[in-house]
């Protein structure tokens, strides 16, 4: 069987694995890890001995009648002392925020929530000491009152509140990246895995069951539920990933929830360019075009000073991906996009804001899917055009309420078409000739309106927050497919499927959704968070209620033992192309003799049949774990996770008691992930950290989901359904990256990622699995060391940073492909491993 294994960002730099199936030789990976982390760790320790320990910490409320304060989640604060990068942290649910390793002297604290007056005040701290802050959001004038106490007592800080599942733009900016896209950085994040297929799999997650939301709309495709949304990097403010999203006001998703909230323009003009510089494609000793260009442009500043602002961000990029293996001028994946994003903020009163966004993204990539048994001829191109724009109104009701509303309306065109020829497609047990047989052009929309209120109907002390929206989404096109021919070792005809029907698609439905929740500090010591969502959609006519709980509790009197918890029940909606299985082509399929002319028979018709019972995906999810501050600034968190997944779709050729053969699409489908985690950090210098951990997982389903075949690329044979291991099981990840600020305005990234291979099937010369499924051994294990070196400077004038990327530093064997045709003379053999790798790094700021 043919197998492609996508490194960590599907390039270059990236690859795939040490060797061998289950286990690892692991004792000089242990001392290349240990040493890494030694030379960080003294590295991070000089630095961060310039600095006396100080801190500051506090917490953000709104009062209300009574003059009893509530406390406000989700406040974003910015810490900026002298010429440091500023750092950044958001308000807990009890409205708490601390900054470790503040440097003494005077700094900038700024506090900011939609539908407030942003304020900035000065802080003046003390070395030795943690400075106590209260800020308090008035609900009249929306200004930030700040009064500094005497120094907090060490217990009372809560350290333990940042999350490794948050990255922030500061990390983006440091992390080596293969290309400046806000989802390469996410598998910095333990359980995130970039699987076989180049997607992201978020804590065992199919990569269309967790839900992506841009400045709270929904940012996948209609169609797929695949991630659509394509912005600027620079204009990401953060993303953060939840494996297990218990808030009731998160939906849609089988639990894991990614959300990107981008950046709003300050009180100043400001204008920022990256990566001006081209880099050249050199191939057989020659230079010939451009391998890659990412030219970035980003300004923003006020339009009408304290009303109204504008943020503009642009990107674009011209790359060229390298299969290793396939001849050197036909070797290349390209990828040409444009990306735009425009934020308009205006203040309107004291107690109002308005935001518009608008985001446009063009995309094409010429001949997707290329590896080592698929050449460019039989690759398909594919173009997207994608739009979004989003309002939203944020009130401030009375004196303890406020009020969002937010519309969104997206398009997602799709385009998928061969890159050569229209004739048939030809599987070989060695390579695959002819052209792509699948072409697909489709128009997709989406429409949101959400409403959310929160306020204190029984007390501060209860954070009460509900919502109700309504969604309609709907798509229509054509997906229409040419033959596609099976043919021996000896180059005979084995089986041929044409396609038959228009292949024309509509759908749409709609789709409504309400949920209440309780934020309620039932003790200094104790918090819980509970409520319930229901949603509801036209197609399959379920109306769905989950209720979910969380909780935190500090176990220890110093406060420095947290341990959190949560269950819940998720559902996940149903995508637009599962909804119209019933209207793409049927197969036909005729078999032949050895001789690769006689029929063995009269072509046999296979129809796609709906079973009679179709439900909306559920998920029941549940986890735990405790974070200890082993000592200052050093965290170290344990966790076990676990997700049951029911009525996922789908597909199973199956006979019927008459002989009649069908595509059958079920909704019984089930899968399930397992994950224990152990991670340490330990922060320093302000946002400088170092992190480590290890993951031990397990995920195992269904294997013959609907859009591994009747996806954006389809695959034209379909065998019968099996459970076993997911395409994307990792039983074993070690990562370990550290961000550290050196002197002379120096920043060193080491990133290191060792985990298992992905597991491997076999196929005989007529593509029939033989054994189990994805249990006939591993690729090689995984193993990458990358780095980005950069430094900060003054040039002509203005700030910029230049620096230089290097990946799988160590050169180490990481193959992406698999020959697992037994008929194939190189049955068995991996190829196409990408090796040492430099790219460079240009910002520049006006």
């Amino acid at each position: 069987m043919r197998r492609r294994a996508l490194s960590r960002h599907d390039d270059p730099h990236a690859g795939l694995a040490p060797a061998g199936s289950q286990k690892v030789a692991m004792a000089p990976v242990y001392r290349a890890f240990l040493g890494l982390f030694v030379a960080s760790t003294l590295g991070g320790s000089a630095v961060a001995a310039q600095s006396a320990t100080s801190g500051i910490a506090g917490a953000v409320s709104v009062p209300v009648p009574g003059g009893q304060p509530f406390v406000v989640p989700g406040v974003t604060l910015t810490l900026t002392c002298g010429s440091g990068e500023p750092r950044i942290e958001v308000s807990n649910e009890r409205g708490e925020f601390r900054f470790a390793d503040a440097p003494a002297g005077v700094c900038a604290l700024a506090a900011e929530l939609q539908g407030f007056k942003s304020a900035t005040t000065s802080v003046v701290v003390i070395a030795g000491e943690t400075v106590a802050i209260v800020i308090q959001l008035g609900i009249e004038t929306l200004h930030e009152e700040v009064t500094v106490h005497a120094p907090l007592d060490a217990g009372e800080a809560s350290p333990i509140e940042a999350h490794v599942e948050r990255m922030t733009a500061q990390v983006m900016r440091s992390a080596p990246l293969a290309s400046e896209r806000f989802q390469d950085a996410l598998p910095l994040i333990p359980g995130v895995v970039r699987g076989p297929d180049g997607l992201l799999n978020i804590n065992g997650t199919r990569s269309n069951q967790s839900a992506l939301r841009f400045n709270s709309a929904d940012g996948t495709d209609p169609v797929t539920g695949e991630d659509a949304i394509e912005l600027p990097i620079d204009a990401v403010s953060s993303v953060q990933v939840r494996g297990a999203a218990f808030a009731p006001e998160f939906g849609l998703s089988a639990g894991a929830m990614t959300t990107v909230e981008t950046e709003r323009a300050g009180d100043a003009w400001h204008l920022m360019l990256n990566d001006l510089e081209p880099r050249l494609r050199r191939r057989a000793g020659e230079f010939r075009g451009i391998e890659s260009w990412t030219p970035r442009v980003t300004a923003g500043g006020p339009l009408v000073k304290g009303e109204v602002s504008l943020l503009e961000s642009a990107q674009y990029e011209h790359s060229q991906t390298r299969v290793f293996g396939l001849p050197a001028f036909e070797s290349d994946t390209k990828l040409q996009s444009f990306e735009s994003y425009t934020r308009v903020d205006w203040s309107i009163g004291a107690a109002q804001r308005f935001t518009v966004a608008a985001m446009i993204s063009p995309r094409k990539t010429t001949y997707a899917g290329l590896n080592t048994f698929n050449p460019q001829a039989v690759t398909p191109n594919i173009r997207n055009d994608n739009a979004l724009g989003s309002v939203s109104d944020q009130l401030v009701v009375g004196q303890s309420g406020v009020l969002d509303t937010r519309v969104s309306v997206k398009q997602f065109d799709a385009t998928i078409y061969p890159s050569q020829g229209r004739g048939p497609m030809v599987l070989a047990p060695d390579v695959n000739t002819g052209s792509y047989f699948n072409d697909q052009d489709r128009t997709s929309r989406r429409t949101e309106w959400l409403t959310t209120y929160g306020f204190t109907p029984i007390g501060p002390a209860h954070l009460v927050k509900v919502g109700a929206g309504v969604t309609y989404e709907a798509f229509d096109g054509t997906s229409t497919s040419r033959p596609v021919d099976i043919v021996r070792a000896n180059g005979t005809l084995r089986q041929e499927i044409a396609f038959v029907g228009s292949g024309r698609l509509s759908r749409g439905k709609w789709g409504i959704q309400g949920y209440a929740q309780d934020s309620w500090p039932v003790s200094p010591r104790l918090s819980v968070q509970y409520g319930a969502r229901f949603d509801a959609d036209s197609f399959t006519g379920d109306v769905n209620v989950a209720p979910r709980g969380s909780f935190t509790a500090a176990v220890t009197g110093d406060r420095r033992t947290i341990v959190r918890g949560g269950a819940g029940m998720f559902y996940d909606p149903i995508p637009l192309n599962v909804a119209s299985f019933d209207q793409l082509q049927e197969r036909s399929v005729t078999g032949f003799a050895a001789d690769g002319i006689t029929p063995d028979g009269p072509a046999r018709l296979v129809r796609n049949v709906v079973a009679s019972a179709i439900h909306t995906p559920r998920s029941l999810n549940w986890n735990v774990e405790i974070d200890r501050e082993w000592i200052r600034n050093v965290f170290v968190r344990a966790g076990y996770q676990r997700r049951e997944n029911r009525f996922e779709p789908v597909l199973d050729p199956t006979t019927l008691a008459g002989g009649e053969e069908i595509l059958l699409l079920r909704t019984d489908g089930q899968s399930r992930y397992r994950e224990a985690q152990i991670t340490a950090r330990y922060q320093f210098h302000g946002t400088d950290q170092i992190v480590g951990s290890y993951t031990r997982s397990s995920a195992i389903g269904n294997l013959n989901d609907f859009n591994t075949y009747l996806g954006n690329i389809e695959s034209p044979v379909i065998r019968s359904d099996a459970r076993g291991p997911l395409p994307w099981d990792v039983p074993n990840r070690y990562l370990f990256w550290s961000n550290v600020s050196l002197p002379r305005g120096f920043t060193v990234f080491p990133l290191f990622d060792l985990r298992t291979g992905f597991p491997l099937s076999t196929i005989d010369e007529e593509r029939n699995f033989v054994g189990a499924r994805n249990e006939a051994g591993r690729y090689p294990a995984f193993m990458s060391l990358d780095m980005q070196v950069s430094k900060r400077l003054r040039l002509f004038g203005h700030n910029a940073t230049v620096g230089v990327k290097v990946f799988n530093a160590t050169n180490h064997f990481n193959p992406r492909d698999y020959q697992g045709n037994l008929a194939s003379a190189n049955y068995g053999g991996f190829a196409n491993s990408v090796g040492r790798t430099y790219r460079g790094k240009w910002v520049f700021e006006f």
